[in-house]
């Protein structure tokens, strides 16, 4: 599965298709979701939805999920040829499922600003 947040129409559409071409989906979720747990969003056993106010989800972002390392390649080679680029992506794991969207955001927002070398996602 790929959770999309902030993704144009058009790309949201082409990530669905090559999603499916590979087995899986691409699932959307508004931006007012960032209290929610990614384990919650994902579907995953054992998380509820939280009444936590909502929070906003500024950057577009995605999140792989039930992908191994050679699916994740395939569809990042399929992403650069359609020209899709999403500067903050993560792959859902046991210790960030946990997370709110909106942390997992500002964690993905702080790696790449140290891997640009201060550079924010534009």
């Amino acid at each position: 599965m790929l959770l999309t947040v902030n993704i144009p129409q058009k790309q949201q559409e082409q990530l669905s298709e090559i999603m499916s071409r590979h087995g899986g989906k691409a699932l959307s979720i508004s931006a007012d979701m960032g209290a929610q747990k990614l384990g919650y969003l994902l579907g995953s056993g054992g998380f509820e939805k939280t009444d936590q106010p909502p929070q906003s989800i500024e950057n577009p972002m995605a999140v792989f999920s039930g992908i191994d390392g050679t699916e994740l390649n395939a569809l990042l080679g399929e992403m650069r040829a359609c020209e899709i680029r999403i500067d903050l992506k993560a792959i859902c794991t046991p210790h960030n499922r946990s997370w709110s969207m909106k942390a997992l955001e500002q964690e993905l927002l702080s790696e790449h600003r140290y891997m640009n070398g201060g550079k924010g996602s534009e």
